[in-house]
């Protein structure tokens, strides 16, 4: 899975370094690169770290992004259940914003990070009130017209002991 997952971020950032050469800009091509590498390992840190501690990946996702819009990704979870979502945006960003939101409920969880930071990742847990589909935005704003982004929705397993249980 961590093979794939290499394998098509590579692809898509040099997807991304023909789009910027052949558009007649100077190449990013570095950047791009240096970029690719970090993104990558904080991909790989956050599975290593989050399945260490009892969590299962329940959902993966490379966001296609474009500078300074929003993109909103639905996703149905269960009530009571343990999610940590993890959100790797470029490293070379400025500013990340992470939402999420329910109808009928409004914003959840809301997270900006910023250049003065140097912070192009964010994470949080939430234990879903009710089930349904809950929506994930997000935006970044910074160097690349077509920014990295990577979303992990960790789920905690059955076995791991309830929040607030004496075990």
């Amino acid at each position: 899975m961590k093979y794939l997952i290499s394998i098509l971020l590579v692809v898509f950032a040099l997807n991304g370094f023909a789009q910027v050469s052949s558009s007649g800009q100077e190449p990013l091509g570095s950047t791009l690169a240096d970029n690719v590498k970090v993104f990558n390992e904080t991909i790989n840190e956050a599975i290593k770290v989050h399945t260490s501690h009892d969590f299962s990946l329940f959902k993966e996702q490379r966001i296609p992004m474009k500078d300074k819009i929003g993109n909103i990704i639905n996703i149905h979870l269960e009530a009571g259940q343990w999610y940590h979502f993890v959100f790797v945006g470029d490293p070379s960003c400025k500013k990340l914003k992470v939402t999420l939101f329910k109808e009928g409920i409004g914003d959840l969880v809301s997270d900006r990070t910023g250049d003065k930071n140097e912070e192009y990742a964010t994470e949080f847990s939430f234990i879903a009130p009710i089930t349904g589909v809950y929506e994930f935005t997000c935006m970044q704003k910074g160097e690349m017209p077509k920014p990295l982004a990577y979303l992990m929705l960790f789920k905690k397993n059955a076995s791991a002991p309830a929040i607030g249980s004496n075990q």
